[in-house]
């Protein structure tokens, strides 16, 4: 299992607590790399995705992802940063919503998982059931 931690530059307290949402978070199948972004951007809002790599330890196409997922739920602000220069658009990121509205919705995907999950274990059940009543 991947090392869980977020950036050191924050409070002792903050980052135990935070560590400790991400490893409760990772332990329950809530992608990694997504949790450490939405911490991430609750204690630095107004990232560029440079910042994000740095203070989460992910690498650009991880980041790129992420903001893309987040993006599709509603839960990330996008700023474009004026460019002095040719080249790609920059964007600084901020959360939408406070930290837990963002958990809540993290946990709600997760749980339709579970949902989905549940109703395919039952399926199975009544298969075996069908078959066993069969061959009797």
């Amino acid at each position: 299992m991947e090392a869980v931690s977020v950036d050191s530059a924050l409070h002792s307290e903050d980052r135990e607590h935070s560590n400790s949402l991400l490893l409760e978070l990772e332990n329950l199948g809530i992608n990694h790399s997504m949790s450490k972004v939405v911490v991430c951007l609750f204690h630095h809002p107004n990232s560029s995705s440079l910042d994000m790599q740095i203070r989460c330890d992910l690498r650009q196409p991880e980041i790129s992802q992420v903001v893309k997922n987040l993006e599709h739920l509603n839960i990330l602000e996008k700023a474009k940063v004026k460019n002095t220069g040719r080249g790609r658009p920059s964007y600084r990121y901020s959360l939408s919503k406070s930290l837990p509205e963002c958990i809540d919705i993290l946990l709600r995907l997760e749980q339709q998982k579970i949902d989905e999950k549940l109703h395919q274990m039952a399926e199975i059940r009544s298969l075996a059931e069908q078959i066993s009543g069969k061959s009797e």
